[in-house]
C-alpha cells in the first residue's frame, strides 16, 4: 500500500466514525472532484478530529475552498459539547486551529448535522446561514404540489425513465445547458467531471439516472449516495415536465434501496428553492464559515473594503 493509499484509509476510518460524516469527506470523494476542480487536496487529522480541505494558489494568497459541486466540507468530528465551546478547546475549536495555521483564507461548509457554529464565532469567524432541501424518499410523491403531481401524472406515460450509466456525459452536458440559460458560466470542464463521476462510480459512490421520451434524454442526475443521505448531484434538464417525473422515479428507485433521506442540495437561488419546494421538502440550514488568516488576505480583504464603501 502506497503511503497516500495509507492516509486515505485512515483518514475514511477516522470518518466513519465521526458522527458528523457525509459523503463529501470520503477521501475517494475529495480527491476525485479536487483533480476535476484543479485543487490540491489535503487531509488534515489530529487524534480522530480533522477536516479535509481543497486549495489553490492566487498570487500569494494560498485559498482554502470547496470543489465544484461540494456543498458541505468533509469533518471528522464527535458531537460538539456546549461546555467545552465554552472553554474554548471543543472540537470545531480543535478544527480551527487546524486551519488557521494553514491557508491564508478559508472557507469551509459545516454539513447540516453541526448546528453549533459559536466556537467559530468566537474565534472571529464569519459564519452565515446557508438551506438546502431534504426529502424522505418513502413519501414519494404525496407532499407534492398538486399542480406538480397533476404534471407528473399527465406526462410520465411519454418518458421512459432508467438507471443509465452510459449517459453521464450527456446528463453534465444538460447541467451545463442549464447554467448557460441562466447567464452563468457552466462549471468546470466536462470531460475532467465526467472523469469524476466514473471513478466514484468503480466505489459506488455515483448513480445516474436519466428520462428519455423518444429516445431522447430530456432530464438527468447523476446521484452520490452516501451513509447519511443520497444527493441530487449533478442535474440538467430541458424546459418542461421532464425532471419532475424523474424525481418521481428517483424517490421510488431510493426507497427501494432503503434511503432515508434524498437531500435536494441548494435553496439559496429562488428560481432552483420554488422548484423543490413545490415537491413538499423540508427546508434545512447549514452554515458557512470564512476566515482570513493569512496577511496577504487580510490587505486584500481590507482592501476589497475600502472600495465598497
Amino acid at each position: 500500500m502506497t503511503p497516500q493509499a495509507q492516509r486515505d484509509r485512515n483518514w475514511n476510518e477516522a470518518l466513519a466514525a465521526s458522527v458528523h460524516a457525509t459523503v463529501f469527506g470520503d477521501a475517494r470523494y475529495v480527491r476525485a472532484m479536487a483533480k476535476a476542480s484543479e485543487l490540491a487536496p489535503e487531509f488534515l487529522l489530529e487524534d480522530s478530529v480533522g477536516v479535509a480541505v481543497c486549495t489553490r494558489s492566487r498570487g500569494p494568497v494560498k485559498e482554502a475552498v470547496l470543489p465544484l459541486f461540494t456543498p458541505f466540507t468533509g469533518f471528522v468530528l464527535p458531537e460538539i459539547e456546549a461546555a467545552r465551546v465554552h472553554a474554548g478547546d471543543d472540537a470545531l475549536s480543535r478544527v480551527a486551529t487546524m486551519l488557521e495555521t494553514g491557508p491564508d483564507r478559508i472557507r469551509v461548509h459545516l454539513p447540516p448535522s453541526v448546528t453549533d457554529v459559536r466556537s467559530l464565532s468566537l474565534r472571529g469567524w464569519n459564519v452565515s446561514p446557508l438551506y438546502t432541501y431534504r426529502l424522505n424518499p418513502a413519501n414519494g410523491t404525496t407532499a407534492w404540489s398538486s399542480g406538480t403531481r397533476r404534471s407528473v401524472r399527465k406526462n410520465e406515460p411519454s418518458y421512459a425513465t432508467a438507471v443509465d450509466p452510459e449517459a453521464v456525459p450527456e446528463v453534465i452536458r444538460l447541467v451545463h445547458e442549464g447554467y448557460e440559460r441562466g447567464g452563468a458560466a457552466p462549471p468546470g470542464q466536462a470531460q475532467a467531471l465526467a472523469d469524476a463521476v466514473s471513478e466514484l462510480a468503480q466505489h459506488g459512490l455515483t448513480e445516474c439516472v436519466t428520462a428519455r421520451r423518444d429516445g431522447t434524454i430530456e432530464a438527468g442526475i447523476v446521484l452520490l449516495h452516501g451513509p447519511d443521505a443520497s444527493y441530487y448531484w449533478m442535474a440538467g434538464s430541458v424546459p418542461g415536465p421532464a425532471m419532475s417525473v424523474l424525481i418521481a422515479f428517483v424517490l421510488s428507485h431510493l426507497e427501494a434501496r432503503g434511503v432515508g433521506t434524498f437531500d435536494l442540495l441548494g435553496a439559496n437561488t429562488p428560481p432552483i428553492a420554488e422548484f423543490k419546494r413545490r415537491l413538499g421538502a423540508e427546508l434545512v440550514q447549514y452554515w458557512s464559515a470564512t476566515f482570513d488568516a493569512g496577511l496577504a488576505a487580510r490587505a486584500i480583504s481590507a482592501a476589497k473594503a475600502l472600495r465598497g464603501r
